[in-house]
């Protein structure tokens, strides 16, 4: 949909939500609102935004607009597909590839201080067991954090124009 207001296209993006892993989200069905997509002639591409087919599996890391509507947490880097493994039959989590124009620097050593390590590909399982035990790891920090840096910002399920733009069938 096109924002008179501020003169840019969002795409909303409904999501069956079936696990949180942290947040208060306690809705079963939640609507993301990502910045681009196209209205009649009018195209906004934003390059490294995480793209979304109807019926794929994800794990999402979520973040707010300031209104309180939910996005993909760093573009791209927030969304992993959930596929099933031809080997193994087991289902994998798999980081969301970059479009063409994306390029994704590599971290490199400085000194005495190594990369931090980043998951592009594990067994779910496995994976939601890693970043559960870092969130028992960093309760405090975590929780420090967002009283900090999201106080005033409420958490809805869906964008608070959304409703007006499914009525008029956009």
């Amino acid at each position: 949909s096109f924002d008179e207001q501020t003169g840019r296209i969002y795409t909303y993006i409904t999501i069956k939500v079936r696990e949180v892993l942290k947040g208060q989200i306690t809705e079963r069905r939640v609507v993301l609102k990502e910045l681009g997509g196209q209205v009649g002639d009018r195209t906004s591409v934003i390059y490294g935004n995480p793209q979304f087919k109807k019926g794929e599996k994800v794990l999402l890391y979520l973040d707010t607009w300031a209104d309180g509507s939910l996005r993909t947490y760093q573009m791209f880097l927030g969304k992993f597909n959930i596929v099933r493994d031809d080997l193994t039959g087991r289902e994998v989590a798999v980081r969301s590839s970059p479009d063409e124009n994306t390029t994704v620097l590599q971290n490199k050593l400085h000194g005495h201080r190594a990369p931090g390590r980043s998951t592009e590909r594990q067994e779910l399982s496995r994976y939601i067991r890693m970043v559960k035990n870092r969130l028992t790891a960093n309760w405090e920090r975590s929780v420090q954090f967002e009283a900090e840096a999201y106080a005033n910002i409420p958490l809805l399920g869906e964008p608070p124009e959304y409703r007006s733009i499914a009525d008029r069938g956009e």
